[in-house]
């Protein structure tokens, strides 16, 4: 028993200097702090995510507006998935005139004659792709502006 009594002193007598530096209200503090610290930066975070997105959709709709606009008359009325669709079978198209161009110009370099009617495609080609060009950063300036850049 005296045995115990005495290990039981001996600890209680080791601990108190812990137990001393220990201090319940800085802890606490540190605690706050800690979360505090976290929460700004969860809020700081969704902030980013917000704005990010924000410019993401303002980007999209300048985007889509210069594709319904070299489209004209045959986007009205669509969806923006379909005008996209619309979009891309004119840009394909237009590569294929284009590549038929080039092709047909060679062939007709190649014979050492002139043919017109490849001549007068690649120009009208290239008036497209100018048009369709000027849309495009006619939408990214407008972006530009709202963004304040």
């Amino acid at each position: 028993m005296k045995k115990v009594f005495a290990v039981t002193f001996v600890s209680l007598l080791a601990a108190t200097p812990v137990l001393a530096e220990w201090n319940p209200v800085k802890d606490t503090a540190n605690q706050v702090k800690g979360s505090a610290t976290q929460q700004a930066q969860q809020t700081k975070d969704a902030q980013v995510k917000n704005a990010t997105a924000g410019a993401q959709s303002v980007q999209d709709q300048a985007t889509m507006a210069g594709k319904r606009k070299a489209l004209g008359k045959s986007a009205e009325g669509k969806t923006d998935a379909e005008v996209n669709k619309l979009y891309e079978e004119k840009v394909n198209h237009g590569k294929a005139v284009s590549e038929q161009a080039k092709s047909a110009a060679t062939g007709a370099q190649a014979g050492h004659g002139t043919d017109v009617k490849a001549v007068a495609t690649q120009k009208a080609q290239d008036t497209t792709n100018q048009k369709t060009l000027e849309a495009t950063n006619k939408g990214f300036e407008k972006l530009n502006k709202s963004l304040g850049q």
